[in-house]
């Protein structure tokens, strides 16, 4: 069906993307287990800079994986619970087009007498204990976020456009049913030519659909309100006591204990679930057990064999509270011309600074429009802020620079995007 399309997810859907590009190079391997020399099943492996990208070995520790010369300087990790994680990368990789032998070794893990098998924890009940802490773990009163917003889009193995931003996120306590929606104020923003060919009559029809329910799809609003924790207070919702996580009788929710961390004083178990769309590999919470606080959760949906929908959520601990440091949400772009070349808009957040008390709040007249389209947004390009602006620790990777300025530069494209 039209609005469904093959998302890039970390365990599914990389191999059937990568293959469709020119110039692509195969990587096959076997992982070997150290110590008793037998295939390890279920590793996972994914590319240091796109962490979307990858998949997880088969039965027999066997693994295939295609990509493009744009990715030839990334690294593959090889990672397992268990084992100690690795990266190579693709020029050593390369070296030999026979298969790899990757040899894992293992991770010896001191919790006190503690044995890391799925079987001797409740994973349920550890999920069920993070729902119930909710309350207590996450922003309680009104709250000021400052960072760094990203929008890219792809269509096959082009990216298509690029929009960046400055922005304040006003929110408020999440024990609540945020009738209060969150303001958003664009200090600076930027964006690239549209390279795809954009259905004229799809986009008249969102703007109906925006109209008709006071909710724009395509706005800056769009991805930081469909953040899905943020939402527990709501019934029904995926991290509401009594939502998703409850599975159905047909098609209950499974967990498995993924991997077991130790960050500081505190250990963090990460367990995968899976339920009717939620494909196992595709989904999973890091609960921290001192506070059980949910630190980091990725969901993939799916319907039928497509996945049409992936959150990641990361967040930070300041005055008791949790507060996002990183929102990552990938959608279908129905708007595309060619929606169904595997078009998607990834949009990314990144909050560096988190201010609770004597923040100045955001006026009315600052607030972005929700009902405008982020690329309807301009400004005139300020070339001295981006050059200034600490980016380092979000900089666009080489491989979407390189995509996108196949026409010409993107320090054209912004200038000729903005106004005077």
């Amino acid at each position: 069906m039209r609005y469904t399309v093959l998302l890039l997810l970390v365990i599914f859907c990389t191999h059937n993307l990568l293959a469709q590009q020119n110039n692509i190079t195969s990587v096959k391997g076997v992982v070997i287990d150290e110590k008793d020399k037998e295939p390890v099943a279920n590793v996972l492996f994914y590319l240091q800079d796109n962490e979307h990208l990858g998949g997880i070995t088969d039965a027999e520790g066997a693994f295939s994986f295609d990509y493009p010369h744009s990715l030839s300087d990334d690294s593959l990790v090889i990672s397992s619970l268990g084992y100690q994680q690795q990266a190579f990368s693709f020029s050593e990789l390369t070296k030999t087009k026979d298969t790899l032998y990757i040899i894992m070794k293992r991770l010896p893990i001191m919790l006190d007498d503690v044995v890391i098998n799925a079987k001797g924890y409740n994973l349920k009940e550890m999920v069920q204990k993070a729902l119930d802490y909710l309350p207590k773990n996450y922003p309680d009163k009104t709250h000021l976020l400052q960072g760094f917003y990203r929008k890219v889009s792809t269509e096959k193995d082009q990216y298509t456009h690029l929009v960046e931003a400055a922005i304040k996120v006003q929110d408020y306590s999440y024990n609540s049913d945020l009738k209060n929606k969150a303001s958003i104020s664009v200090d600076q923003f930027r964006q690239s030519h549209e390279l795809a060919v954009i259905d004229s009559v799809m986009l008249k029809y969102q703007n109906k659909l925006a109209q008709k329910f006071n909710r724009n799809i395509l706005s800056i609003y769009h991805a930081y309100e469909s953040a899905t924790l943020r939402l527990f207070y709501k019934s029904q919702t995926v991290f509401n006591k009594d939502g998703g996580f409850q599975g159905t009788s047909d098609a209950p929710t499974t967990y498995e204990l993924m991997d077991i961390s130790i960050e500081g004083n505190d250990t963090i178990y990460q367990i995968g679930f899976a339920g009717m769309n939620n494909p196992a590999g595709a989904s999973y919470l890091k609960i921290n057990s001192s506070d059980w606080a949910i630190v980091e959760y990725q969901r993939g949906f799916c319907f039928q064999e497509d996945c049409v929908f992936q959150e990641q959520v990361k967040f930070e601990k300041k005055e008791g509270k949790y507060y996002p440091s990183f929102i990552k949400i990938v959608t279908p772009r129905v708007e595309a011309k060619n929606f169904e070349d595997h078009a998607l808009n990834i949009e990314t957040y990144w909050f560096d600074t988190v201010q609770t008390k004597n923040f100045k709040k955001i006026k009315h007249k600052d607030t972005q429009d929700r009902m405008q389209g982020v690329q309807a947004l301009s400004c005139p390009y300020n070339s001295v802020f981006w050059n200034d602006r600490d980016i380092q620790h979000h900089p666009l990777n080489p491989a979407i620079q390189s995509s996108l300025e196949r026409e010409k530069s993107l320090e054209k494209q912004f200038k000729e995007s903005a106004y005077d």
